[in-house]
């Protein structure tokens, strides 16, 4: 049997001959660790056969949570459903209390409101004071906003103006890789600098392609809100 260590996620790597794996560790100490955490508990029969069964040992558990905002209408609704994605949650944790993170995502009417200064510290807030005295209970560590502002995209492309041809720029960096690698050239002083370098991970592809569209949607945000 090959016991694997110092990488924090469990995997296994080989069934038999031999068993060999990472158990993890046995308590997630940060959101990058989430579900559940522990070890192996292995037994060895006399012909010298292994069986193996993964065992929760976390006496705390990390979760990251994707809550889509699409089809909300109001901040009281939002609320309700942030309650219902905590009772959820303790559902799924088998009786353990949870630090979890929160990324609203999506496309809607709520934009607006949740991109405001503070809203998201507020929120936290809330559901924090709702939590108090729970057992187990759910602690949300942050609320980030990751959400969009609807628009309809497939139209504002074929428009022949400025917002048009803004739209066709951005929808080309999605899908040409050699655009992106440019940015990435712009972006490498800011990256490799003394402070960047302390402060700033260089975003991986996926990660670019999420602040590409964030940077359209709050150009879109404004150019619409001035014409309106």
């Amino acid at each position: 049997y090959w016991a694997l260590g110092h990488v924090h996620n469990r995997a296994v790597l080989s069934k038999e001959d031999p068993v060999v794996v990472y158990p993890g560790n046995p308590q997630g100490l940060h959101p990058g660790e989430t579900g559940p955490r522990g070890c192996y508990l292995l037994q060895v029969n006399p012909q010298r056969g292994i069986t193996f069964e993964f065992v929760e040992t976390d006496a705390v558990r990390w979760l990251v949570e994707d809550f889509p905002i699409d089809d909300i209408l109001d901040e009281k609704e939002l609320l309700s459903r942030l309650y219902g994605l905590i009772e959820d949650i303790k559902q799924r944790s088998d009786g353990r209390p949870v630090i979890c993170r929160i990324f609203l995502k999506g496309r809607g009417g709520l934009y607006s409101f949740l991109s405001k200064k503070g809203i998201c510290d507020d929120l936290t807030l809330v559901l924090r004071e709702s939590e108090r005295g729970e057992i187990p209970f759910v602690w949300i560590e942050s609320i980030k906003n990751l959400t969009f502002p609807p628009i309809d995209r497939r139209s504002l492309i074929e428009r022949n103006d400025f917002t048009g041809s803004l739209v066709k720029m951005f929808e080309e960096m999605y899908h040409k890789k050699e655009l992106r690698n440019e940015i990435y050239k712009d972006l490498e002083s800011l990256y490799a600098s003394p402070g960047g370098r302390k402060y700033l991970d260089s975003p991986d592809d996926e990660h670019l392609i999420l602040l590409l569209k964030k940077a359209e949607s709050i150009c879109l945000d404004r150019i619409l809100r001035s014409d309106s």
